[in-house]
């Protein structure tokens, strides 16, 4: 920029759309700001006068350069150019946003640079981050509103914030009625509420924090009570309680049909043979006396296979000895009565295990005790508790792991390379001139190279290593029981192979290559997670540095090596 007056300049930044702020260089102290920049880090104008800019937009009290990020403002210094960068800022409120920062250098009357213009801007890769983070929570909330049972969430004051359509099926409240106005302990009858409390934070019901097959009553919109099966968990976030989720199953059906089964043999039948759960019923040998049809569909044998065989054999053997237990209640040989509910995995004749929950009821008469086990297929439920595992700790664009699962995974390697006193390597992949790619293309071009880098990793490396998404054009491999030295190997392959994919990003025009840089750290005693990932992360800047397309390995005091 040329010669201005600086004074000047204060009533042009006001009419800036962006923010835009005036720092003073080299000292970096700022001048003036106007009202959006003050407005965005939620401080007035005295206040930032005569701080220096990364104090108050980095909240740090390092430069931008010395916290291993680029620095533009100096850039700007060094070439007498504009200069720009992205970078995370904090604003009012703690929050994080991503942006593109362009620095404009002024010049005094003899000709030096002495100011320089900040202008921000929000990058749209946090627009597309946060399209992402909508459509994970789109389909998550799918899910949890046709999941078939109630799904109902409280916070720690009793206050519900989830109630899905099968909550609104149960208790004739739709959710509208519910969520903000409705208590959760009013959903249960007097007194209820308190004990299903105690319950969750006792080790009787699944373990402390949880709720496994609990039975209780809850009461609908109506006033009427419902015989609901209860599983649930307290929710916790960075080790502090926020409140329970719980799923909720109407039983009153199956509540009928045993309380049918005691009052009459004929009726007892009947039922049996139509249940849409499998049923079984035995004796006190252990032997299989009658089987419903729905047993026979879920274990392939067929009634007329089941009836006659040992109880045990419709079981993995690692269930053996609870079924010896069961047995040893129905021969009155044991003092106490084995789990009434439980889930575990029954054998289908040439298919393998099928994870089921099994329920128990029992009956007396002519001096014999008969015990009826109640089964129900729940693959399907145990398939959407799986999906939506996976759904957490993937990255949806790449199918590489996410972030979040990055820090559980490296945790456990760390613990197992102290353990073991061995060691691992970690690589920091960045996709050069990236940014410049999504300029010239567009977005889905840009989707398009993640996706091929993505697939690339999940090829190039063992099924031991694991590979992650960082965000952006950021990506993170973890290697075990591997060196830096011996990293560099499927390092470079994934370099040069991915350095020859042909890119056609636009109609009739030729391929265009994209290139990596890559860096390598490698797990010592004593490094932290932070550590290694901070060491990997000044190595691949030293590639960046270097001249892109190119793999560098850290090496502590003696520094980045190719």
């Amino acid at each position: 920029m040329t010669l201005v007056s600086i004074e000047s300049l204060w009533s042009v930044l006001d009419d800036i759309g962006d923010q835009a702020v005036l720092i003073t260089v080299p000292d970096m102290v700022i001048v003036h700001a106007n009202r959006d920049y003050l407005d965005a880090v939620g401080m007035p104008l005295e206040h930032a006068r005569g701080r220096k800019c990364h104090t108050v937009s980095h909240h740090s009290d390092r430069p931008c350069d010395l916290e291993g990020h680029d620095c533009p403002v100096r850039d700007a210094m060094k070439t007498g150019k504009i200069s720009r960068a992205v970078h995370l800022h904090e604003e009012k409120g703690g929050a994080q946003k991503l942006v593109d920062v362009s620095i404009r250098p002024i010049r005094n009357e003899t000709g030096e640079i002495s100011h320089v213009v900040e202008t921000i801007r929000r990058n749209d890769e946090q627009g597309r981050l946060h399209e992402d983070l909508k459509r994970k929570t789109g389909f998550l909330e799918k899910i949890l509103q046709t999941c078939p049972e109630g799904i109902i969430g409280n916070d720690r004051r009793g206050n519900i914030f989830l109630f899905n359509a099968g909550a609104e099926k149960i208790f004739g409240y739709s959710r509208d009625e519910v969520i903000g106005k409705v208590h959760a302990r009013d959903l249960y009858p007097p007194g209820e509420a308190r004990e299903v409390k105690n319950n969750i934070y006792s080790e009787e019901y699944g373990g402390r924090g949880r709720l496994v097959d609990y039975e209780t009553e809850v009461l609908n919109k109506d006033g009427k009570k419902i015989p609901i099966r209860l599983c649930g968990t307290i929710l916790s976030e960075d080790g502090e309680e926020t409140g329970i989720v719980g799923f909720f199953t109407d039983i009153t059906e199956r509540k009928a049909m045993q309380e049918r089964f005691l009052e009459s043999e004929d009726k007892f039948r009947g039922i049996f043979e139509t249940a849409h759960d499998a049923m079984v019923s035995l004796g006190e040998d252990g032997i299989i006396l009658l089987a419903n049809r729905s047993a026979g569909e879920l274990t392939e044998y067929g009634v007329g296979e089941i009836t006659g065989k040992h109880f045990k054999d419709l079981f993995p053997a690692k269930y053996h000895a609870y079924c010896d237990e069961i047995l040893a209640y129905v021969s009155s040989r044991a003092p106490g009565r084995p789990g009434n509910i439980m889930e575990l995995s029954i054998l289908r004749k040439g298919r393998g295990e099928v994870p089921v929950q099994m329920s128990l009821a029992d009956k007396g008469g002519k001096g014999k005790k008969i015990l009826t086990a109640i089964i129900r297929d729940i693959s399907e439920r145990k398939a959407m508790e799986e999906e939506l595992r996976i759904l957490s700790i993937t990255d949806p664009l790449t199918r590489l792991y996410n972030r979040r699962h990055f820090q559980a995974l490296a945790d456990k390697e760390m613990e197992r390379a102290r353990r073991s006193k061995g060691r691992f390597a970690m690589l920091l992949i960045d996709v050069d001139n990236f940014k410049k790619y999504n300029d010239a293309y567009g977005h889905a071009e840009g989707d398009v190279v993640l996706r091929s880098l993505g697939e690339h990793i999940m090829k190039t490396f063992r099924a031991m290593d694991s590979g992650f998404r960082f965000g952006g054009e950021e990506f993170a491999v973890l290697l075990p029981d591997t060196t830096a030295v011996q990293a560099m190997v499927p390092a470079e392959r994934i370099r040069r192979g991915f350095s020859e994919i042909r890119f056609l990003p636009m109609h009739g025009e030729g391929p265009v290559h994209v290139t990596l840089s890559i860096g390598i750290s490698e797990y010592l005693e004593g490094y932290t997670l932070d550590d290694l990932t901070r060491f990997a992360d000044s190595a691949m800047y030293a590639a960046k540095n270097g001249g892109r397309n190119r793999t560098i390995r850290y090496e502590g005091g003696d520094g980045p090596k190719r």
